[in-house]
Formats: C-alpha cells, structure tokens, sequence
C-alpha cells in the first residue's frame, strides 16, 4: 500500500522485527516512526546474522522505493561516497553508534596491554606470554588463537603496518560481521535522510492510516 510511492509499506518488515530476538512488540505506527534508530538495539543482539539479513531486507526495500520514487537520484554514486566515508570512519572507531568497535582508535586497554615500540623482534614479545599475547591481540579486534609464537608474529606485523592495512585474515571474524552490519546500518540511515528531505510526512502519515486496521502480528 504505497499509494503510488507517496508512502511506504513497511508491513512486511514490521512483522520480521516483531517476531525476531533483536525486536519487541509495538504498533506498527511506533514502528514506522523508529525503524531507523538502530542505536536503541543493543550490540549483543546485533551482532547476529538474522539482523543483518532483517537490515539487508530494509535496504532492499528502501532502494527498490528510491528507484521507482527518486529515479534522478543516484544511488550507487551516493553508497559509492558513503563506503568510502565510511571506511575511514570505521577504522577510526568513529561510525554514529558503533564508536570504538573498529579496528583503529585505541581504546584505554589496547592503550595499556602492549606498546610495539619497546619491543624489536618476535622473540621479545614471546616472553610476554600466550595470555598477555591474546589480551593485546583481542583489544585491537584480532585473532587471539594459536601458540604463542603465531601470537607474537601476528601483534608484531603492527610494528610496521598500520592496523586499517593490516590483512582482514588476521581479524577475527566477529568484527567483520560487525562491520557488515554497520555498513548496512549507515546506508539504511543516509536512505532514510533522503526519503525524508524530499518527502518529510511519507513515514508517519501512512504509518497513522494503517495503525487502527493493523493488530499485532507475532506469533
């Protein structure tokens, strides 16, 4: 029921969020109204494939909406410069919601676990051990496994390679679905923007004719 492109139907959508782990129940108006705060949901259950498929399938729907509403519009030019902002964002620990989960803003414990430049070779950080190893390698979202020689081999590759430039094989998986999902997440929201700038009332308008015909769907 998009009434020509006029307003968007997000029934289908509201009712995977409904019945998901990562949701909760509501009236379909309040979720037309939130959809896009993503923030409100907490790491834990984002951290998930099913709500990156959920994300995957709004993306969908809101380019799908995008090109028969807005065909002027560019979108791949506009997901184009959003990657792009959005790499160095994230390498920075810097994505609206996601701050300090990239890979290379220091936190206060990578800050403390080890600092490369008093160490010159992989045998001195050996010395440190299998455990301190895995504590420095984790707080910079790497791979914590292995003998303690591959330990200290992987944290020394960062004497000289910046950790953004770094192989994404030495990252532990985690954090590249972790970065997936926000990635998703920011092209949702720049779709949203736009949405709302040519069309500001789309969302909440038809998202109040449709609430009295709408009952919860879970189950």
């Amino acid at each position: 029921m998009e009434a020509f492109g006029r307003y968007l139907d997000l029934h289908e959508l509201y009712n995977e969020f409904i019945n998901s782990k990562f949701g909760s129940l509501m009236e379909y108006s309040a979720y037309v109204g939130t959809f896009a705060q993503t923030e409100k949901i907490s790491h834990s259950l984002k951290a998930t494939r099913q709500y990156k498929e959920y994300l995957e399938h709004i993306l969908e729907y809101l380019t799908s909406f995008m090109y028969r509403t807005e065909p002027l519009q560019d979108i791949d030019k506009i997901f184009t410069k959003l990657q792009s902002e959005f790499e160095e964002q994230w390498a920075n620990g810097e994505v609206p919601g996601w701050e300090n989960k990239g890979t290379g803003k220091k936190s206060e414990s990578q800050e403390s676990a080890v600092d490369l430049d008093y160490y010159n070779t992989v045998e001195e950080l050996v010395e440190l051990g299998p455990e301190k190893l895995k504590e420095a390698l984790t707080a910079r979202a790497l791979k914590g496994g292995g003998t303690v020689q591959q330990r200290a081999k992987r944290l020394f590759l960062l004497k000289h390679t910046p950790l953004e430039q770094l192989d994404r094989k030495h990252f532990a998986k985690g954090d590249d679905l972790k970065k997936e999902i926000a990635l998703v997440e920011v092209k949702m929201k720049r779709l949203c923007e736009i949405l709302d700038e040519v069309s500001p009332y789309s969302f909440y308008v038809f998202a109040m004719t449709c609430a009295f015909n709408h009952p919860f769907q879970h189950g």
